[in-house]
């Protein structure tokens, strides 16, 4: 195993190693985090809509709810679900939380895996007959009054991830592909670094080698571009 060691890695290879390991970490770390990023925005996107949806449809049932009727509920969570391409199912229940009606979009094909259960309160009318002082109070408090409001059906609301998913997916594919191109970037230039730096040295080993064999006529070319003009003036003071 020890001809596996890195004391047994030729120079490029380190060369190549050092520089793209940070890239290579880098890479996998964004593009890691954009997955499930993208995955998060979805289903917080899915949960504040749900709210939202079966909020409204609470407040505007309560008359049909009350009167118990099922055509009118029919007719609004109908119409809601048809509209929006994210909602999988509403369905509306009685205060014991039995199934009054329930409506499933034809827009989605799976839903997600939980739901937002919201109440539907009963809105009372209170006529005070107590003094000024009462009234006060129940205008500095009015939860007070809310809580009072008893509780005559649920609206339960499923979303769909899908729709919202394929938007993600699309936007993770264009971070992922300009992610990948500049890894191949980095991969170019740390190859091109590696050779350019390993050039000289592999020169002078075969020089080297030649002079072992006894070539003393050994000719080194070295370039005089960067860190190598300082060895190359070198060589022209001594030649």
């Amino acid at each position: 195993m020890s001809k596996f060691s890195w004391q047994h890695w030729s120079i490029r290879t380190r060369v190549l190693l050092a520089t793209l390991t940070p890239v290579l970490y880098l890479f996998c770390s964004v593009v890691g985090y954009s997955y499930h990023s993208r995955l998060q925005e979805t289903d917080d996107e899915l949960r504040e809509r749900a709210r939202i949806v079966a909020t409204a449809l609470s407040e505007s049932l309560e008359v049909n709810v009350t009167a118990k009727n099922i055509s009118g509920i029919n007719l609004s969570i109908n119409a809601l679900a048809q509209s929006d391409r994210s909602i999988y199912r509403i369905s509306v229940l009685d205060a014991q939380k039995r199934e009054i009606s329930q409506v499933t979009s034809y827009h989605a094909d799976r839903p997600q895996a939980h739901a937002i259960e919201v109440p539907i309160k009963k809105n009372l009318i209170w006529v005070s007959l107590l003094n000024s002082a009462s009234d006060s109070t129940a205008q500095s408090n009015p939860n007070a009054v809310a809580s009072k409001s008893p509780t005559i059906g649920y609206v339960r609301v499923t979303m769909s991830p899908t729709m919202l998913q394929t938007k993600q997916r699309t936007r993770f594919l264009i971070e992922l592909g300009m992610a990948a191109l500049g890894l191949l970037v980095s991969i170019g230039m740390a190859a091109h670094m590696a050779k350019s730096l390993t050039r000289p040295l592999n020169r002078a080993v075969q020089a080297l080698r030649e002079i072992r064999a006894g070539d003393y006529h050994a000719y080194v070319q070295i370039d005089t571009g960067g860190g190598n003009r300082r060895i190359a003036s070198l060589d022209e003071q001594h030649g």
